[in-house]
């Protein structure tokens, strides 16, 4: 994020508010995951926008089929963003890394 930004202030993560994820809500689906399942693999189409009500999801590595980061996504945030809107392909394997409950849409 430094390349693209002055600091890290102006590319703050600001977590989408009440009335986003009621909308999300309404045209979503709620689901339950258990530990382990592959919410996205690699070159597959990104037709969704997944949500991430409870739980955790890492990166893969591909290779390796280990944790990639020692940062995963958890609760408020989600995975789509751009590349959902513009019909992209996914670029990592995401997986739950314990149980998660997600709104996908």
């Amino acid at each position: 994020m430094e390349g693209i930004s002055q600091d890290l202030e102006t590319m703050r993560r600001v977590p989408l508010s009440d009335e986003h994820v009621a909308a999300i809500r309404g045209i979503g689906e709620e689901r339950e995951y258990e530990a382990g399942v592959v919410l996205s693999e690699i070159g597959e189409p990104m037709e969704r926008f997944v949500y991430i009500v409870e739980g955790e999801v890492e990166v893969v590595d591909p290779y390796t089929d280990k944790r990639l980061f020692e940062h995963t996504l958890g609760p408020t945030q989600f995975m789509g963003e751009i590349g959902f809107l513009n019909a992209a392909s996914n670029y990592l394997r995401m997986r739950t890394s314990r149980p998660t409950k997600v709104i996908e849409a």
